[in-house]
């Protein structure tokens, strides 16, 4: 039996592929400071199953492509999952999301320090067994299972369990993990007529977290669309019922807004806090400023 701690070899055991010119360490995010796992054998199978607590996360996962599967429920933060066809999954508590094996991906952590996932990974072997049993859907990236009761005090328990359990105790510890991982599907399920519903608006969600962090140019915006599913025509005309504003005039608003906050602390160039917000050229973001809050970013800047 191997007892994984968590200093483990987390490269090696997940599988992880590392981007060229990169060391490890570099690339593999913190896995938080609560991890139980266990590996033990079945006939001539190898099973390895682990879950863990993980929190304060990097805000940007690396992007590479995991051997190992591993679904996470979201306890708090906010944030978007892309899939390996580059479309956008909000990520919000209650979210389960599901990193699939030799699958690209890419997680973005807009709320780092209020950030917790509860997660379970597993190798290939036992990932191929769960999906037959119906525990995994191999077919969707991220469940919204908004309602799942009892949900998190069932992994706590099989969490402080799987630190010292033997391997006798090891199947029903994975049938009690599979049970969890059916519950998601079947809440999922349930809420799938208000996720429909809502779909468009979880999406504009993506998307606002996107532009709020972002420089999208116009042609931007229409890859952006493209990435969400969506045609140009009825992402503005959703982004502009739901916001009050079209992505245009909602990325200038955030750009004007992080702009007089750089200037309001007094300690930046207008040229330096222009490029931080994504423009190449100080005299048009001097002009858009103006034009915004009817005062130039220099007099803005000036002390009283």
């Amino acid at each position: 039996m191997n007892v994984k701690s968590d200093h483990d070899k987390r490269g090696q055991d997940r599988g992880e592929k590392v981007p060229r010119g990169r060391s490890r360490a570099q690339t593999i995010a913190p896995l938080g400071n609560e991890l139980a796992g266990q590996g033990w054998s079945s006939g001539n199978e190898r099973l390895e199953l682990n879950l863990h607590i993980m929190r304060q996360l990097k805000r940007v996962n690396p992007e590479f492509v995991w051997n190992h599967y591993c679904g996470f429920l979201i306890i708090s933060g906010e944030g978007t999952f892309t899939d390996e066809n580059g479309r956008l999954y909000p990520l919000r508590p209650g979210a389960f999301g599901q990193h699939l094996p030799g699958k690209w991906h890419r997680i973005e952590r807009t709320d780092v320090k209020g950030w917790c996932e509860y997660s379970i990974s597993m190798n290939p072997v036992l990932f191929g067994h769960f999906i037959s049993l119906g525990g995994i859907d191999a077919n969707r990236y991220v469940h919204y299972a908004e309602r799942l009761p009892g949900w998190t005090g069932n992994f706590l328990r099989l969490h402080g369990q799987l630190r010292n359990a033997g391997s006798e105790n090891m199947p029903r510890l994975t049938h009690e993990v599979l049970a969890l991982l059916l519950q998601v599907r079947y809440a999922a399920s349930h809420n799938s007529h208000t996720e429909n519903r809502d779909s468009a608006d979880n999406l504009i969600a993506a998307a606002r977290e996107y532009l709020a962090g972002e420089s999208v140019t116009p042609g931007g915006l229409i890859r952006l669309a493209a990435k969400l599913g969506m045609s140009y025509s009825h992402f503005r005309r959703r982004f502009r019922e739901i916001t009050g504003q079209s992505p245009g005039q909602y990325r200038l608003s955030q750009r004007m807004s992080q702009a007089r906050a750089l200037l309001a602390e007094r300690r930046h160039l207008v040229r330096e806090v222009a490029d931080a917000v994504g423009y190449a050229d100080s005299f048009i973001f001097s002009k858009q400023f103006k034009k915004f809050f009817g005062v130039s970013p220099t007099a803005f800047a000036r002390p009283m």
